[in-house]
């Protein structure tokens, strides 16, 4: 009696659960007007069989069922055809629990609306969860990071989304083939990602434009997926900021290291040399990217034979010095060389007010010694590097900033290409009343670089100097 109980309560438990997938599955058709699906690629009408008996037992289109009659499958792919399918994903789809081969609703430009957070009980899902190409929209469920026995292919591109890509994405530790997130208007890219570990193809997460708004940067930990094998894509994604030498550690990847058309700038990790397995396509062109290419990475061009491209609209071969603004954080890390130290405790003094070029030179050349005491006093030095950074520093923008900064103005009729000595603030005092003015010296083009060890804005007053100190050897 008692088998015989449990028996029946065993049917009627199962009976519920066929119920309750015929009903999600028919208020899907309901929701994206059934009647009026369309065809596959070969002709098939979407809607064959629907709403007719039940899905396993009548074998509707693109439902898939295993032997207890539940649902494993449900595929309407809307490919290179007008699906027809318009409208919203139902939140009953998400009882399709035992559904673990493929779910795949993709290019219905008419399935609009958000996703419901009740798919992330689709927690049998294994191989493919696609919702791509569609016109979803809101945010991405943070229910998604239940999904961790995803494996194989996880693709939410080409949609409307309007939200940051959930921190709870990196909770899916099971993907170890395909991520597709490109093109999903998503707003920010979460360091957890990185725990996608196991991910041995391709992560995809290109043309996402609104990345931070322009503020969205590379994370470090994205160096941990050292599995991946095919493509790292990060193309198109407005992303900012230096690129992290952790990406270096991706010495499995293939076919392609992506990161084009952005705005990163800085130096070009020497790391990136041991990506030495591609063989069609390290691209980093159209960004900020300044210095030269380390020699390391140039070496990649010899067995990259599709598309090399590291130089083309960026600024390689120009000092990082120049090209970024003195104020970034970055600066203080290119050879330590790129922004002014702080006022030195020990202040170097002057004795004469220039009123010439060849006093200043003078004037120079007098207190180079006493600014090089001031930069030791700190533990750094005035180097042979810090003349190239000089030089490269101080275009005239820069020598504009820096000297407002400090009261006064610089001359702008003056040609930027020729200044490669600092501005001098020179005050002077005429029946009681003090007036500050700047001159901007050019450098003689007669004299080498080479010439300078350090360089100042000087305040003849109180006979305050700001050198520009290096770290020291």
């Amino acid at each position: 009696l008692y088998a015989a109980t449990l028996a029946a309560t065993h049917l009627v438990g199962s009976a519920a659960e066929v119920l309750n997938q015929t009903n999600a599955l028919e208020t899907l058709y309901r929701s994206t007007d059934g009647p009026n699906w369309g065809v596959d690629q070969d002709g098939n009408k979407l809607s064959t069989n629907w709403m007719v008996g039940g899905p396993c037992s009548n074998a509707w289109y693109g439902v898939t069922c295993s032997e207890e009659g539940e649902v494993t499958q449900l595929e309407l792919d809307g490919s290179n055809v007008d699906s027809g399918i318009v409208g919203t994903l139902p939140t009953q789809l998400g009882v399709l629990t035992a559904m673990n081969k493929r779910f795949i609703l993709q290019e219905h430009s008419g399935l609009n609306g958000t996703i419901p957070t009740e798919l992330g009980g689709l927690t049998a899902q294994t191989n493919y969860f696609v919702l791509q190409d569609n016109k979803l929209s809101g945010t991405i469920p943070t229910q998604f990071g239940r999904l961790s026995m995803m494996g194989k292919f996880f693709s939410l591109q080409s949609n409307k989304f309007t939200s940051a890509f959930p921190t709870q994405l990196g909770l899916m530790t099971g993907m170890y083939q395909y991520a597709y997130l490109q093109d999903t208007d998503c707003t920010s890219l979460p360091t957890q990602l990185g725990k996608m570990s196991l991910l041995s193809y391709t992560l995809a997460l290109s043309d996402n434009n609104e990345f931070g708004a322009g503020s969205a940067t590379m994370p470090t930990q994205l160096g941990q997926m050292t599995a991946m094998q095919q493509y790292f894509n990060f193309v198109w994604n407005n992303m900012v900021g230096t690129l992290p030498t952790q990406l270096g550690q991706l010495t499995a990847l293939t076919l392609g290291f992506k990161l084009q058309s952005n705005k990163f700038s800085g130096v070009i990790p020497t790391q990136y040399g041991r990506l030495t397995a591609i063989t069609q396509s390290f691209q980093l062109q159209s960004n900020k990217l300044c210095n030269d290419v380390p020699t390391e990475v140039a070496a990649l061009s010899n067995s990259i034979t599709t598309n090399f491209k590291v130089t083309t609209s960026n600024d390689i071969g120009t000092s990082c010095c120049e090209t970024l603004n003195p104020t970034d954080s970055y600066m203080s890390t290119v050879g330590g060389s790129c922004a002014p130290s702080p006022i030195p405790s020990s202040i170097p003094t002057v004795t004469s007010n220039p009123t010439s070029y060849e006093e200043y030179s003078r004037l120079i050349a007098e207190v180079d010694e006493s600014c090089d005491d001031a930069c030791e006093g700190r533990g750094m030095a005035c180097s042979e590097n810090q003349l190239h950074a000089v030089k490269s520093t101080f275009t005239k923008h820069n020598i504009s900033t820096l000297v407002s900064s400090l009261g006064g103005t610089c001359d702008s009729t003056s040609d930027e290409k020729s200044w490669s000595a600092a501005p001098l603030l020179i005050t002077s005092t005429t029946d009681g009343t003090t007036t500050t003015t700047t001159k901007c010296y050019p450098s003689d083009p007669s004299r080498s670089v080479e010439s300078f060890s350090c360089s100042a804005v000087s305040s003849l007053t109180d006979a305050q100097r700001v050198c520009f100190c290096v770290d020291a050897p």
